[in-house]
């Protein structure tokens, strides 16, 4: 059976101009892709980082502050390192 592929338009409202500029138009508000920089030195290497905290059963144990247990983070990969798979107690939001 032939199957035709159809592009679904993204729920997410990606690419979609929803804002305003400054004179109240929505000329040039949305014009693609967003690319955010991010200093070079808040960048952190995720094997350097979560290898050494994979204990030998493969729990990754998080060091979180007691009173605010929550961390935001910009990590690199390279393709030389993979972190090993890891289980956890904490719920993880990965943003790619």
């Amino acid at each position: 059976m032939n199957r035709t592929r159809r592009h679904a338009e993204s729920s997410s409202g990606m690419g979609k101009c929803n804002g305003r500029n400054k004179n109240g138009s929505r000329e040039g508000v949305c014009s693609g892709p967003q690319v955010i920089e991010v200093p070079r030195e808040a960048c952190k290497d995720s094997f350097c980082l979560v290898e050494p905290q994979i204990d030998a059963d493969g729990n990754h144990n998080w060091p979180f502050d007691r009173f605010c247990p929550a961390d935001v983070l910009f990590l690199t990969v390279d393709g030389g390192h993979q972190v090993r798979m890891n289980r956890h107690q904490y719920f993880e939001i990965l943003y790619v």
